[in-house]
């Protein structure tokens, strides 16, 4: 309220009212109690406007209770732990807060620290004493060769120590350890309901020399540097082989186009019946010796002189003689002397057909436009048995 006076009179201004979120006042998170007794429980919050208070057991979410207050009687194990107070002011448009309270067995202290400890010589050794209390701890006690360690006259021994509403950790300092600092050494917790106390051995941890240290890390990188080169040359190797597959399937697949262009031996055959089969269109009687012509209207038996020529004598004259048959066969018309034998120059006429002695197939005249060429493998279509 704001008030302004003169000799004329008093004036008065309306008061403020501020509104604000609830928050806990004096709140106590753990309390400890003994079995068998009552304890009361108060969740103090304040807030404009005044919160609300709910109990609730833990994470249940059932009221225990709406009061500021709550009292647990005959307490037993199964009522210590977890209470939760909540305070809201849901209708002022706040968010609620929650307060934790713990109910806590008195009992006397336990010591939870690790037996054995390490420490470097020649560094400050640490070594803790860690105890749950409650009550808390009132007093701890370190004893160094059956001796109380009297920290008040000792510049080697110190002390440090962190209080939790559940227990205390106690750490003692031990500065430039050397080998008589190594050994045993007693912690002593003592609280209102009784004491626990623990033998903690403090060995020497060993400590690498530094040319351990660097001789370790260069032969670690030099490992990694070998590693990485054998990587590389297996690669590099892998490349190489694939290709040398890749070539080699080529080289064996020009060999297979090569082989299949190169005659084999059931292609030669195919193409000896294709030759036996053109001689035997061109050539009609199988057997030359006898060779009927009609001749003056008389049949007269004429003989080539070379023999029974048939297809066989044809292909294996040319196997023999390379290419060069013991003659050749013209098949042509001939229109001056038709059905009439003659012999001109080795040449022996047969009605329509000629054959000549000539030692080379290859030779060819202009007289002789018929002339069938020499065979060329190579270039000679092989066909197939029907």
């Amino acid at each position: 309220m704001c008030e302004g006076e003169n000799a004329i009179g008093v004036s008065r201004a309306t008061t403020l009212d501020i509104e604000y979120g609830p928050k806990f006042v004096n709140l106590n998170s753990h309390i400890p109690v003994d079995l068998g007794t009552s304890v009361t429980l108060t969740c103090e919050a304040d807030g404009n406007p005044l919160p609300s208070i709910i109990w609730r057991r833990g994470s249940y979410p059932d009221a225990l209770s709406t009061e500021r207050q709550y009292t647990v009687h005959n307490i037993q194990d199964h009522d210590l732990g977890l209470y939760k107070c909540t305070a809201s002011s849901i209708n002022a448009g706040f968010a609620p807060i929650d307060a934790e309270i713990y109910l806590m067995r008195k009992d006397q202290p336990k010591i939870t620290s690790s037996k054995i400890q390490y420490a470097a010589k020649g560094s400050t050794a640490d070594i803790e004493c860690k105890a749950r209390s409650v009550p808390n701890a009132d007093e701890v006690i370190w004893i160094r060769n059956g001796k109380e360690i009297d920290f008040a006259s000792s510049d080697r021994y110190s002390f440090s120590e962190t209080r939790k509403p559940d227990g205390v950790i106690n750490t003692l300092h031990v500065q430039d350890s050397d080998d008589d600092d190594f050994g045993v050494y007693n912690c002593t917790v003592v609280n209102s309901m009784g004491l626990d106390f623990m033998a903690i051995t403090l060995n020497q941890k060993e400590i690498l020399a530094l040319s351990y240290i660097v001789g370790g890390v260069i032969g670690g990188v030099a490992v990694i540097f070998i590693i990485a080169i054998a990587c590389v040359l297996y690669h590099r190797y892998k490349g190489s082989d694939n290709e040398s597959y890749a070539e080699t399937d080529s080289n064996t697949e020009i060999k297979k186009r090569e082989k299949s262009d190169s005659p084999t031996e059931f292609q030669k055959g195919t193409l000896m019946d294709q030759w036996r089969q053109d001689l035997n269109f061109h050539c009609p009687p199988t057997d030359f010796d006898e060779v009927y012509g009609k001749m003056n209207g008389t049949e007269s038996k004429v003989t080539s002189g070379y023999g029974t020529l048939r297809s066989e004598n044809y292909i294996n004259g040319y196997d023999n003689h390379n290419g060069h048959l013991f003659s050749d066969y013209i098949h042509r018309s001939d229109e001056t002397i038709p059905g009439e034998s003659q012999m001109d120059n080795g040449v022996h006429q047969y009605g329509t057909s000629t054959f000549r002695s000539r030692p080379d197939f290859n030779k060819s005249s202009d007289s002789d436009p018929y002339q069938l060429p020499p065979a060329d493998i190579s270039t000679t279509k092989l066909a197939t048995n029907v």
